[in-house]
């Protein structure tokens, strides 16, 4: 099934603050109850949108985005984010870039001092609930 002109466009990330820069530009700003995790419906460049953040690593996109699709029933879906790019690496902001090397660090990362999950590094795997 093709979605209607008038559906949005889907735009997740892992994190509130990747969604962040699209958050402060959105025109007509309201928050919308998602089946997931609450989303912030807009207009940006025109265009509706929605942006929700779905928590890190795969399981967590999937579930997410399965339930995101099913409630707004976007046109099209872009994920953005940092996607493993930390201060400091060759990558700037608004580079685009794709992998062909996945690690699989997304529950983790590999430290000179052992592993270190990602609610040690500060953030969680699953965007806090309203009212946490």
């Amino acid at each position: 099934m093709i979605a209607a002109a008038s559906a949005p466009l889907l735009i997740v990330a892992a994190t509130d603050y990747e969604l962040a820069p699209l958050v402060e530009r959105l025109g007509e700003p309201r928050e919308v109850a998602g089946r997931w995790i609450a989303a912030r419906r807009g207009r940006l460049a025109g265009r509706e949108v929605v942006l929700q953040a779905l928590g890190v690593g795969k399981a967590n996109t999937a579930a997410g985005l399965a339930l995101a699709i099913d409630g707004f029933r976007p046109r099209a879906v872009v994920q953005v984010g940092i996607g493993g790019a930390y201060l400091g690496s060759f990558l700037s902001v608004g580079l685009a870039m794709w992998a062909d090397v996945d690690l699989e660090l997304d529950i983790g990362v590999a430290t000179a001092e052992g592993w270190a999950d990602l609610d040690a590094l500060g953030v969680p795997l699953l965007p806090p609930r309203p009212g946490e």
